[in-house]
């Protein structure tokens, strides 16, 4: 069903020291930042291999959210609605290249999957 954890979307109140620590600190490579609706998001690259952490302002701070990629976001959807009785899937969503449903967990995580859409 998932391809493979494309991100950590983490948040990050303090956009720039948070940048600062990811690459000062953790020695990542900061890949993007981009600002847009009153929201400061950060791609950073900590390894040779997947995922990317993406920092960003708007999160929660006990909020992590798990980003997976998926090969057909509707199949993937219509599965884990029949599996799971909560029914905490919630609306697709739209974005620049991009389609995307969000999952509450039971552990009160959030979970959401993609597939990029260019």
């Amino acid at each position: 069903m998932f391809e493979f954890l494309d991100f950590l979307y983490v948040p990050a109140p303090d956009i720039e020291s948070s940048i600062h620590y990811y690459t000062k600190v953790l020695k990542g490579e900061l890949l993007w930042k981009t600002h847009a609706y009153g929201v400061w998001v950060a791609c950073i690259k900590l390894s040779e291999i997947d995922p990317f952490v993406l920092l960003a302002n708007h999160i929660q701070k006990k909020d992590s959210i798990l980003i997976y990629r998926v090969s057909n976001l509707d199949d993937t959807v219509s599965e884990l609605r029949s599996r799971d009785g909560r029914k905490k899937i919630k609306s697709k969503f739209h974005q620049v290249h991009v389609a995307y449903f969000v999952i509450q967990q039971p552990t009160l995580s959030t979970t959401s999957f993609f597939l990029l859409t260019r």
